[in-house]
């Protein structure tokens, strides 16, 4: 009773959560887990729970779904562990960082870590508690490390999502239904301390596909591996004396097996059921286990087996071959069972040398029968008809146009027959751009007939879309400041700029000069207006002109790189762009180190000894700066 009202602690342990909604980690370093159980029992208890029942209830929420019920195949079915196992529920997971730690047992030092990816480690010393993790959906593989001495029954059943399991040193006994209905686990380790494999302790283990059993075990309980149905290769070592009742029934994928001569005893039916085990390898010459008790009548027993033998294969009919079919033999060893499949080749028919049954004309084809003198089958061949034999009477020339015409006569049978050749088609060459699109025209396309010299022209694209792009959307000035700031690109074929216009010359009026640069001259009144750009094709855009009477002010500085590598005496030229561009504030540079690094009034940099210099950039109020690396 006591070591039930432990596990179940144990097992509320993992929905404990702080006031701020993360897990507790209770380490066996500070308390042991019977001092954490009792005090997990006695919060519970202060709640109002009378019994251990009731803990139970609380224990296990309404998600827990119940592990898989033995079918009535299974004459080993644990009810009461399959009932216990169930999905255990953390309140908030822990983070990427964390792990879940906890104590179980009485007056041992056993310490489970439970990792967010799933990893279960199992240290200190003792036993792993009866149903310690049944039915928990959160672990994917499990590490038992040295000291751990046993594993409670039904420790694992029901870990659905359990792929592999890894056992140190120091186990001696994997208990009953230890890993039962683990339908996930593809790989375990079972070390060389390990005596004895109890009853069903990997039943319905359906994803296991090998497991190796070491020169320790001498005996494996009941249905240890029944229902593992993807379990293909077994290795069971010398010093193994007992196989039980089942041990191996429902093994479906098991083909041969080998038994160790220190085998003593092997259950009823330890292989029953196993739709494709052909062999069992038997090293010790006794015939005391009579197939008929251990197998079904599929499988051959092979006694005084000596893995060293060479094969001697007898060839055993599967399907005999046939005319239009092929059959199959087996090559199988009378020492070992060991066989392969050949494939014997379909024998062909017999055909006799036919019989012509209808002559061919010249249109009419014949036909010739011919007869298997094996299987009496019939195929009929076709003799071709003769075919006419022409002689052109009348022949006329097609064109590109026109089509042509040929008649003809059969010397043998006087059809006649009149043959139209197509009219050929003109011989047109690749077409070829004769016009290009513009803004007012589109673009066409022409090709020519070699043959006739016509001609066929097609348009091609559409006239283009007039386009315009302007690298300002907004200039600053000071009264009477000029510049030639803004520019135009980007214009379609055919477009060119048309007109130039202000809405108030008085603010700002526009120019363009004989190059066509355009050239922004500020007035004497301060304010905003618009400077209109016309296009031939009617596009029009426009810049926002805004004059004050302040000189226009630096906002921003770029184009200087944050910073620079450099050799001993190599150059570099600073080049920064001011923003507005017609900000007139004078730019200056200077080195916090002009022995490492000297730069001069318009920006240009020399490397003059190893070491790191800043180079300061300034316009107006704004500064960037530079830092350099000489190497």
């Amino acid at each position: 009773m006591r070591n039930r009202r432990l596990a179940l602690a144990a097992a509320l342990l993992l929905a404990i959560t702080s006031a701020d909604g993360a897990a507790l980690a209770v380490s066996g370093a500070d308390f042991s887990s019977e001092e954490v159980a009792e005090a997990v029992f006695d919060e519970v208890e202060n709640e109002g729970l009378d019994n251990q029942d009731e803990v139970q209830e609380q224990v296990q929420t309404p998600e827990m779904d119940q592990v898989e019920e033995q079918s009535s195949e299974d004459s080993f079915s644990d009810a009461s562990g399959m009932e216990a196992a169930a999905e255990w529920q953390n309140e908030e997971a822990a983070t990427a960082d964390e792990a879940l730690v906890f104590s179980d047992g009485e007056d041992i030092g056993i310490t489970y870590t439970l990792s967010d990816d799933g990893k279960l480690v199992i240290s200190g010393t003792g036993s792993i508690a009866d149903d310690a993790f049944a039915g928990n959906t959160k672990i994917t593989s499990v590490v038992i490390s040295e000291g751990v001495t046993g594993i409670g029954s039904r420790a694992f059943t029901g870990c659905t999502n359990l792929t592999s399991v890894t056992i140190l040193e120091g186990v001696t006994v994997i208990d009953g239904m230890t890993f039962g209905n683990c339908t996930s686990l593809t790989s375990v380790t079972i070390p060389g301390t390990v005596t004895s494999i109890e009853v069903q302790a990997f039943w319905k283990c359906s994803s296991l596909t090998s497991i190796t059993i070491p020169a320790s075990v001498t005996s494996i309980g009941s249905g240890v591996f029944q229902g593992c149905t993807s379990l293909t290769s077994v290795k069971l070592s010398e010093g193994l004396t007992r196989i039980g009742d089942q041990t191996f029934g429902r093994c479906n994928a098991l083909e041969t097996i080998e038994i160790p001569a220190s085998l003593t005893s092997i259950g009823n039916d330890a292989f029953k059921n196993c739709a494709k085990l052909r062999s069992i390898r038997c090293y010790a010459n006794s015939s005391t286990w009579q197939p008929r008790y251990i197998c079904d009548s599929n499988t051959t027993v092979y006694y005084s087996y000596n893995p060293n033998h060479t094969h001697s294969y007898k060839s055993h009919v599967i399907k005999m071959s046939g005319c239009t079919y092929s059959g199959s033999e087996e090559e199988i060893c009378e020492f070992c069972g060991d066989y392969y499949t050949k494939e014997t080749p379909a024998l062909g028919h017999d055909w006799n040398r036919g019989e012509t049954t209808e002559d061919a004309s010249c249109e009419s084809d014949g036909e010739k029968t011919y007869t298997c003198r094996r299987c009496g089958d019939k195929k009929k061949e076709t003799i071709p008809a003769t075919g006419h034999s022409w002689v052109r009477s009348w022949h006329e020339d097609a064109t590109c146009t026109d089509d042509g015409v040929d008649e003809y006569t059969c010397r043998y049978c006087d059809t006649e027959k009149r043959t139209t050749i197509k009219a050929t088609g003109h011989k047109f060459s690749a077409w070829a751009v004769t016009q290009e699109a513009t803004v007012d025209e589109e673009e066409v396309q022409t090709r020519t007939c070699s043959a006739c010299g016509e001609q066929e022209t097609k348009i091609t694209r559409d006239r283009l879309q007039p386009t315009m792009k302007l690298n300002q959307s907004s200039i600053v000035l000071k009264t009477g400041q000029k510049t030639k700031c803004l520019k135009v690109t980007g214009l379609a074929k055919g477009d060119f700029i048309s007109t130039w216009s202000t809405d108030n010359w008085s603010i700002a009026d526009v120019s363009v000069s004989s190059d066509g640069t355009c050239n922004i001259t500020a007035g004497k009144t301060t304010g905003k207006t618009r400077i209109h750009i016309y296009l031939n094709s009617g596009y029009e855009k426009s810049v926002t002109v805004k004059v004050q009477k302040t000189a226009v002010k630096t906002t921003k500085i770029k184009g200087v790189p944050k910073t620079l590598k450099l050799k001993k005496n190599q150059k570099y030229s600073l080049k920064p762009v001011l923003k507005p561009v017609t900000s007139k504030e004078k730019i200056t540079y200077k080195s916090s180190s002009s022995k490492v690094v000297k730069v001069d009034s318009k920006g240009r940099i020399t490397a003059k000894k190893k070491g790191t210099a800043v180079i300061t950039v300034k316009a107006g109020k704004k500064t960037v700066k530079c830092k350099v690396t000489v190497k």
